[in-house]
């Protein structure tokens, strides 16, 4: 039973390390605080500035645009994959391994708070929007 228990125990521990990859869980940490400082940009940009539609603008291309009055809130990204979900004033972002492979953040821009932690999934999963924009960002 001790064997089996240890067993389970080692298999987590694998499983939580191949989650974040070679991201250690600071680094997650501080990767979830920087896209709440992003959030906050993105949330005025489309509130405030009115950029194109979605359609006209590509993920980067919009992120580009909705930071640049401060675009150093980009940099803690520069090596991972953002992408962007928008449906009319709310926005999600989305950080995803540089392969685009497993999420790693999901942040609703229309809160305070860090929506999901996702590397911390089990098994982990795919760079796909799980937030519900009408249930995020209900008034």
């Amino acid at each position: 039973m001790k064997r089996l228990l240890l067993i389970g125990v080692l298999v987590s521990s694998a499983a939580c390390t191949l989650a974040s990859s070679t991201y250690s869980e600071t680094h997650l940490n501080e990767l979830a605080s920087s896209l709440t400082k992003l959030s906050a940009a993105v949330d005025g940009s489309v509130r405030y500035l009115s950029p194109p539609p979605s359609t006209m603008l590509g993920d980067d291309q919009f992120l580009k645009l909705a930071t640049a009055g401060n675009p150093s809130v980009l940099q803690p990204f520069a090596k991972l994959k953002l992408r962007v979900q928008r449906v009319g004033p709310d926005t999600t972002i989305l950080v995803c391994r540089p392969d685009t492979s497993v999420a790693l953040l999901e942040d609703a821009t229309c809160t305070a708070r860090m929506e999901k932690h996702r590397w911390k999934d089990q098994p982990q999963t795919a760079c796909e929007f799980t937030v519900n924009l009408e249930e995020a960002c209900k008034p």
